[in-house]
């Protein structure tokens, strides 16, 4: 698998008999926290028209200078024709190219490219602080052939109440769509109460918005979703499902409850988060996390730690190390989030010289973090800039 083909699975979880499942037996209960408020503004909204032949093109800058003070994060949707590569590419106010749309993967501040739509966060990495706006938006096109085309671009700034500080703590809503899986009540419970300790760690209280439930007609056609090894979170019936997430109430995360996720051609999946992170926004094809309800029941401790993991892609974390040793200037390179404070595992650790870094090889760096690209049972630690991260979503309030 080539890491282009790697990074269309920046969501996946984990590989059931991959590595071992063994379920988590520990358990803790952390006080909940209480939200220190913020606000999510819309800077834009619209679609810019990209001439026929133009590649690149910019599609906005900003904020206005009533909105340069107090920035927390901006957040990133722009979507064009189906089948089209899109990548966004970011510069700053002092000229710094923080997201380059030629290697938006490899940039300062990480983002993926998408087929279709692309999103992306500032900052998801440390070399990204502090922020300079106003900033100017790109975007790339990757296609042979480049008709003039129209592209809807959405950007959203965060701002915190009061200014001049991130907050400390702040809400997540999420709201569980029923799109075919069956959980026992319980069970569903405890993996929520699992995720929701974790993620307290960092300062985020989750909080369950009333459930919705898709038409019974629309069941049997999701219930059951293949995602494409190729394709990853590209995947078309993926995408046809999130767009579904206008059903959710209120503005937070969907979480799609479906009967199995399968990796075609085998495998089973744990979950799968639209993008990195999701929109700011219900309605897209990026909007939301899938679950697998066989695997909640299976074991929900660790499911409850898979759906922690997935929320944090959701919130613009990427994994800590992903999994595929490269070669980069003739050396063996592993790629990391571009956080300072987790400890990424190096190219060096790869001991038996097959080009992934497994948990076992990383036990010593970050194999125990929370968004470690393996995720093991028991790896639920997140470091303060991850929680820094998290708490910058537009996601979280």
């Amino acid at each position: 698998m080539s890491y282009r083909q790697f990074l269309r699975l920046w969501s996946l979880a984990a590989l059931v008999g991959l590595f071992g499942c063994d379920g988590g037996s520990e358990t803790f209960s952390l006080p909940p926290v209480t939200s220190e408020g913020s606000e999510r503004i819309s800077l834009f909204s619209g679609r810019v028209m990209v001439p026929e032949g133009i590649a690149s093109q910019e599609v906005w800058l900003g904020p206005g200078a009533d909105r340069l003070t107090g920035l927390s994060s901006l957040a990133f949707y722009v979507d064009g024709a189906d089948g089209e590569r899109l990548a966004l590419g970011v510069e700053d106010a002092t000229g710094k190219v923080v997201i380059d749309a030629n290697a938006s993967e490899f940039s300062i501040n990480r983002a993926l490219s998408g087929v279709g739509s692309v999103s992306a966060q500032l900052p998801v990495a440390s070399a990204a602080l502090p922020l300079a706006p106003p900033y100017k938006l790109t975007v790339r096109r990757y296609r042979s052939a480049l008709p003039a085309e129209m592209i809807g671009v959405r950007v959203w700034g965060k701002y915190p109440r009061p200014e001049a500080a991130v907050p400390q703590t702040q809400a997540l809503q999420v709201q569980w769509i029923l799109a075919g899986g069956v959980v026992p009540e319980p069970q569903l419970l405890q993996a929520m109460e699992r995720a929701r300790n974790i993620w307290r760690q960092a300062g985020i209280e989750l909080q369950e918005a009333p459930r919705s439930e898709l038409d019974n007609n629309i069941k049997p056609q999701v219930a059951h979703l293949a995602i494409d090894a190729a394709l990853g979170s590209d995947t078309a019936a993926l995408k046809s499902l999130l767009r579904l997430s206008e059903l959710a109430i209120g503005d937070g995360l969907p979480l799609f409850l479906v009967n199995d996720v399968t990796l075609a051609p085998s495998g089973e999946l744990w979950a799968l988060s639209g993008g990195i992170p999701v929109p700011a926004a219900t309605g897209t094809d990026r909007s939301g996390v899938v679950v697998s309800a066989a695997l909640l029941k299976r074991d929900p401790m660790f499911a409850g730690q898979i759906l922690a993991h997935e929320i944090g892609h959701a919130l613009g974390l990427f994994h800590t190390t992903e999994s595929v040793v490269l070669t980069q200037a003739g050396a063996p390179t592993a790629i990391n989030d571009g956080l300072a404070d987790t400890s990424a595992c190096p190219a060096s650790a790869d001991g038996n010289a097959d080009r992934r870094l497994s948990s076992s090889e990383c036990h010593a760096y970050d194999a125990g973090n929370l968004m470690f690209w393996g995720t093991p049972s028991g790896a639920i630690t997140l470091t303060p800039q991850q929680a820094d991260v998290a708490r910058r979503s537009l996601l979280t309030k």
